[in-house]
């Protein structure tokens, strides 16, 4: 397995544990004290990065995601963009910020439009804009994630090669 794919199999990994992470409050049903002390406390750091408005959120067995409706979408599309790109093998010839404001604007719209009280999409919106968002931002993201780290990590081997070739020199 080459550095890339490696790198691209880390970055899948983790963003599918952190989608898995989300769905851990859930765990509450089990009504075991040990897995409902590690649901809570996943739900908590969750609301370090999301409001987790309970109305806005989805709901398994009665209790709710670690975020969001939209959040989870975000989270969602992300993995999906991860996903696309590697079918794809590459992203569009486009320009970043052009497709960050593809992505962008929409969501940016109804929040807006929303907490002006002008027009409120509701859930399926919000859920629309943010997975938008989410696939977006895999498929510009997942290049930039396995150039970065590639160039890192060959980095660090390639100077401890050198170091180890200089002193059995």
């Amino acid at each position: 397995m080459t550095l890339p794919s490696r790198t691209y199999a880390i970055l899948l990994a983790g963003t599918c544990l952190w989608c898995m992470l989300i769905l851990l409050p859930v765990a509450q049903v089990f009504q075991s004290p040990a897995l409902s002390a590690v649901a809570i406390a996943a739900d908590r750091a969750f609301a370090t990065v999301c409001h987790q408005i309970d109305s806005r959120s989805f709901h398994i067995m009665g209790f709710r995601l670690g975020v969001c409706s939209r959040c989870a979408s975000i989270y969602g599309g992300f993995l999906a963009g991860i996903l696309f790109w590697q079918i794809a093998l590459r992203r569009p010839a486009w320009n970043n910020l052009i497709l960050w404001g593809i992505a962008l604007v929409p969501m940016l719209a109804d929040v807006i439009l929303d907490g002006a009280e002008i027009y409120s999409g509701g859930s399926v919106i919000r859920i629309i804009t943010g997975s938008w968002f989410g696939i977006i931002a895999g498929v510009i993201l997942t290049p930039l994630f396995i150039q970065g780290w590639t160039g890192l990590t060959s980095a660090i081997i390639h100077q401890s090669k050198k170091a180890y070739e200089s002193a059995t020199e």
